[in-house]
């Protein structure tokens, strides 16, 4: 399958925060909004930081709304930043040249992050995906309300886990979505994905061990899929010990991946309708190139409701679209001091701005994966 990408051309400016050689094209204000009850869970405050362009950047006009853009992240609690304990995911940069483009650009902690909160009593297993999702939506209608924004020009970017959500919540809010952005996210289910990538983690073990460990993990998915008890006997009855102690350490994200398991995640992007940008590392190896960004592209297309659809693999990126310098992508990498390319970053920004026009106007087609 081939990829086209459609883009208009554009310089990304950044910001004197990050860079110190220019005045900062946008303003910073720090937020709170309410993450709504549900039936096995009280509300809580989400918190984030609101960049709004500067008036300079648009005609002056006190009363211009811009576009809005929010970003949902990966698997694990995040901070607005894209900081995750002592690594810097990047998101910032992203973010960053974003809001000196002229969009409004909420930038949210993730649940228990930051200055973010947890819903009172509620346990780490018993949070699931849905869960997660519902926290998403919350930071979406929070940047709706907000009166600098057009309510009918919001853009969603999803990394990882929240391109997913990002896709879910662009057909939930579809008359309000101006473009949709994907990166490394997930083509196939997770069940299948985990199972890539605890192969791919155990490639330096013998060849018996290897296959033991992968029909045990096999069992464990199976299991939480289903609901029910592993076989404890699974991979012999000498081994049951073994078998208990692993179900008890994915206790706290049981719910979270029966949730994800239980997914259709071709018909979640097949329902996309607004126009969607779809972006992947090459060199990622916690996604794949062909398994997931060329399948979930292929399923937006397939699904026959979205006519503006670009796909987009960078050489030599991986996960986090940072550079490997053509070494292979590891976890230990990701604690380099590495910056997000700024090839991408321009790619992104300039994609949001072709169909940042009003409704009028009319929009470049593309739609081949």
């Amino acid at each position: 399958m081939g990829g086209a990408l459609c883009t208009s051309a554009g310089a990304v400016a950044t910001t004197a925060a990050r860079v110190g050689h220019r005045a900062a094209a946008f303003s910073s204000i720090n937020v709170t909004f309410e993450r709504p009850a549900t039936a096995s869970a009280p509300a809580f405050q989400l918190a984030g930081t609101l960049n709004i362009p500067s008036t300079s950047e648009s005609e002056g006009s006190n009363s211009t709304r811009f576009p809005g853009v929010v970003f949902f992240s990966g698997t694990g609690p995040q901070d607005r930043d894209g900081k995750q304990g002592p690594l810097d995911l990047g998101t910032w940069e992203l973010l960053d040249s974003l809001a000196s483009k002229g969009n409004v650009v909420l930038r949210w902690d993730d649940r228990g992050a930051g200055e973010s909160g947890l819903p009172t009593g509620v346990q780490p297993a018993e949070m699931g995906f849905h869960d997660i999702m519902g926290d998403g939506r919350a930071a979406l209608n929070y940047l709706k309300s907000r009166g600098e924004v057009d309510p009918e020009r919001l853009f969603l970017i999803g990394h990882s886990e929240g391109g997913l959500i990002a896709a879910l919540l662009s057909t939930e809010f579809e008359d309000s979505v101006a473009g949709l952005v994907i990166m490394s996210s997930l083509g196939r289910n997770l069940f299948d994905v985990t199972l890539m990538q605890v192969e791919a983690g155990m490639a330096q073990l013998p060849e018996e061990a290897r296959a033991t460990n992968l029909k045990l993990q096999v069992e464990i998915q199976t299991a939480v899929r289903e609901g029910r008890e592993p076989d404890w006997n699974v991979i012999g009855e000498e081994m049951a010990p073994v078998v208990r102690e692993t179900w008890e350490k994915v206790l706290p994200i049981r719910k979270w991946w029966r949730e994800h398991f239980l997914l259709d995640t071709d018909s979640i992007y097949s329902a996309v309708k607004c126009p969607a940008l779809v972006t992947q590392g090459q060199a990622d190896f916690q996604t794949h190139p062909d398994l997931d960004a060329r399948r979930l592209a292929a399923a937006i297309v397939q699904g026959g409701k979205c006519i503006d659809m670009s796909l987009r693999v960078f050489s030599g990126l991986d996960h986090l679209f940072k550079p490997t310098g053509g070494r292979p992508s590891t976890l230990e990498m990701y604690s380099e001091d590495r910056r997000v390319d700024s090839s991408f970053i321009k790619t992104l920004a300039d994609w949001i701005a072709s169909r940042s026009v009003s409704s009028s106007e009319e929009l470049r087609t593309c739609a081949s994966v």
